[in-house]
């Protein structure tokens, strides 16, 4: 029935999963790990994400955060 299901692509994802998918296992998992962590503000987030060449803003951290990005839709 659902054979013919499309696999998301890179256009169906937000730039924080699309950047995230270019990680190593290990990046991958610091990042999942900070974004579900409530105690890092999105702002400062994004600054320390950007700092470390994955630059994304704070509005696309924030949006992929509360679920309203892309990823999503």
């Amino acid at each position: 029935m659902l054979e013919d299901l499309p696999i998301p692509t890179d256009k169906s994802l937000c730039l924080v999963a699309s950047k995230a998918l270019e990680l190593n296992p290990e990046d991958f998992r610091i990042l999942q790990d900070a974004l579900d962590n409530p105690n890092w503000p999105h702002s400062k987030l994004a600054q320390e994400l950007r700092a470390r060449g994955f630059d994304v803003g704070e509005t696309v951290v924030r949006r992929h955060r509360l679920k309203t990005c892309a990823c999503v839709r």
